[in-house]
């Protein structure tokens, strides 16, 4: 049902921004018409293709307003547009020019929005130190600005992105600074994700307690929010510290909480997670089929989304559930996934997987391994000498 609201929503949204552009197109307004162009575009996010159609409709109106600030805007939305499609370069050259021009008219606050969004753009691609480089300077700006919203938010970056680098105590204080700064400014939704990031934080240094509370803290305030994705997300969240500290009954309702909630709004990378968490769950119980049947869906998603580093693990593990169950060539088949996408990426797990699929391979070839053998209890520990 909130599916179809949110649908019925949009609908009425666009209906009364096409009766807008009629009104803008019928006084020769360009300036309005391009701003109204970027708003339908906007509302079709969901679809890129339809968005760049409207986005590219509104750069053609503001340039023929010369309406150079329209300009820009329509140039970073299909930069945006483009970086949800992965194309990174065509992104990345949409963004520098709204970023040129923005300078050339002095407008400070936007110019630290386009830098967030190249830093962040680097950031997708994996050179975390570009990344920082950018997401710093748009910080200095608003610092300078005293734009202390924009700031609060790029704390939150910067604090994120010396997370993934493994620095954990700037990450602690940069999501701690930013948690402060949006406390003070009434942001909840801005304090919750702060804290969504310091329980993250908390979990890679392995306090699970003070984890679990900081994503206790962050979810009422995203539910009275609405803000269901990051709601989700911090739910999967809470079910790891959970089973950390091992409470495994909560961790599993907690769990399909999250999955529910995901599959609703259809975030497959997140349902791929969550999935993947609740099959680890089932194969630590010792419940192989139920773990395959989540393995597999994950895995399915995990394609699906191009999540590369999730679909190797996933082989994995559904490699193990199923030498339990009695199988051996489909383990195999996956094994030999896991090893070519360790290879790609350079994994540091590659020895060991390899290793691991050349055992099975010597044993399917020189003894024929039987079903007899499989089902014997701790088959798969003494097959990989664990």
């Amino acid at each position: 049902m909130a599916q179809d609201r949110q649908g019925a929503s949009v609908t009425a949204n666009t209906a009364d921004l096409q009766r807008q552009l009629d009104a803008a197109r019928a006084a020769h307004n360009l300036v309005a018409e391009s701003a109204i162009l970027i708003d339908l575009g906007k509302a079709h996010a969901g679809k890129p293709e339809l968005a760049q159609h409207y986005f590219g409709k509104a750069l053609v109106c503001a340039r023929q307003a010369n309406h150079r600030h329209n300009e820009a805007t329509a140039i970073s939305l299909i930069g945006k547009t483009f970086a949800s499609q992965r194309e990174y370069p065509r992104a990345l050259r949409c963004l520098n020019e709204s970023l040129r021009i923005l300078r050339e008219l002095g407008d400070r606050p936007n110019e630290a929005l386009i830098l967030g969004r190249i830093g962040e753009l680097h950031e997708d691609q994996g050179d975390l130190q570009e990344a920082l480089r950018y997401l710093k300077e748009a910080l200095r700006i608003q610092t300078e600005a005293n734009d202390q919203q924009g700031k609060a938010i790029s704390l939150q970056d910067i604090g994120r992105i010396y997370e993934q680098m493994g620095d954990i105590d700037h990450a602690t204080r940069y999501n701690t600074e930013s948690l402060a700064l949006m406390r003070k400014l009434g942001d909840a939704k801005g304090e919750a994700i702060a804290l969504n990031n310091l329980g993250a934080i908390a979990l890679q240094l392995g306090d699970f307690k003070q984890a679990l509370a900081h994503y206790s803290k962050a979810v009422p305030i995203l539910r009275k929010a609405g803000e269901r994705d990051i709601t989700a997300a911090t739910i999967n969240n809470m079910g790891v510290a959970q089973r950390r500290l091992g409470q495994d009954r909560q961790a599993l309702k907690t769990w399909e909480e999250a999955l529910s909630i995901r599959r609703e709004i259809r975030d497959h990378a997140g349902i791929a997670s969550t999935l993947t968490n609740l099959a680890n769950l089932a194969s630590g119980k010792g419940d192989h089929k139920k773990a395959t049947a989540y393995y597999e869906e994950a895995l399915t998603l995990m394609r699906k989304t191009g999540n590369l580093p999730g679909e190797a693990k996933v082989c994995f593990n559904l490699a193990v559930a199923l030498l339990d169950q009695r199988f051996i060539d489909r383990p195999i088949q996956l094994l030999e996934r896991c090893v070519e996408i360790d290879e790609q990426l350079q994994h540091p797990d590659l020895e060991e997987h390899l290793a691991h699929l050349e055992r099975l391979r010597d044993i399917k070839r020189q003894t024929g391994v039987t079903d007899e053998m499989l089902q014997q209890k701790g088959f798969f520990s003494r097959l990989l000498g664990s």
